[in-house]
Parts: C-alpha cells; structure tokens; sequence
C-alpha cells in the first residue's frame, strides 16, 4: 500500500503504488522463509534492495492487516535503540 502523502497523481500515483506493492510482497516473503524478525533485520535480510523505512512501513501494513503480529520480543537495531520483532501468523 502506498501512502499518498505529497498527493502525485497519474503515471506517477501508479509507478509509486506498484514499488510498494513489490516492497509489500518482498517483505511478506521474507517472513515467510524467516517467520519473526525486526524491521532492520528485514531490511539486511533483503540485501538493503528497500529503505528501511519503506520496510517499516510494509511491516506496519501487514501487521493492521492481520497477516503480521508484534510479538513481546526486540532486537537491537542499527542504531543502538531496541526493536520489536514481528511474526507472521500461522
């Protein structure tokens, strides 16, 4: 899902829906094959191919979509602040 924030619309609305579609799906397979993970560790785990706030976002999602849950586990992100991990629903 792509958040229209800055309002583009046309080619460019369609372009930008479709690469978080990808991102989305990218993201989902990851938990797919891994099941928990961080956000970070999702975004290292795609060889970096996403911003890791788009990977946030993807996570986030799915996560209000029901596919995803936060669990009560974290992970030390990148940055030296602790992360939630995220779980793929059976």
């Amino acid at each position: 899902m792509y958040h229209n924030s800055t309002h583009v619309e046309g080619t460019e609305l369609r372009t930008r829906t479709a690469r978080a579609n990808v991102q989305q799906e990218a993201v989902l397979e990851y938990f797919r094959t891994q099941r928990i993970a961080s956000a970070s560790q999702v975004h290292k785990g795609l060889g970096e191919r996403f911003l890791l706030t788009s990977v946030r976002r993807s996570i986030t999602n799915l996560a209000k979509s029901g596919v995803l849950a936060k669990t009560g586990h974290k992970a030390m992100g990148p940055f030296g602040a602790n992360e939630y991990k995220y779980a793929i629903r059976a």
